[in-house]
């Protein structure tokens, strides 16, 4: 894995919010794209960007890909670890985690995380 591309991740605002609600749990692309609210082009675009340079990891279940943080990985592991401490100084972050909460709730997806 190439630091670059691991902080490569890092560089985008929408990434940085898939990040943070992915610190909280697995998720499916329509969980993601309902709490940014952000077409599920862009959402499977950031998805793959960030597994293609190491950071996240998928699985396929029926209709669904989902989606995890890569800890395995120290590097992911040592990058990643800081994130929830800079997430909590700014609001955006905080409102995400609680839309992912209602969100979870009403999506069928979810019986599967």
């Amino acid at each position: 894995m190439d630091i670059a591309d691991l902080y490569s991740c890092l560089s985008d605002a929408s990434r940085l919010r898939m990040i943070n609600l992915l610190l909280k749990q697995e998720l499916c692309v329509c969980h993601i794209q309902e709490v940014l609210n952000l077409p599920q082009v862009r959402v499977s675009k950031h998805l793959a960007f960030m597994k293609e340079r190491g950071l996240l990891q998928s699985r396929r279940y029926q209709n669904w890909m989902i989606y995890t943080l890569c800890f395995e990985n120290e590097a992911v592991q040592r990058v990643v670890e800081p994130l929830p401490k800079i997430f909590s100084l700014d609001a955006t972050y905080s409102k995400d985690l609680e839309k992912l909460k209602n969100v979870i709730k009403q999506k069928p997806c979810s019986e599967i995380l």
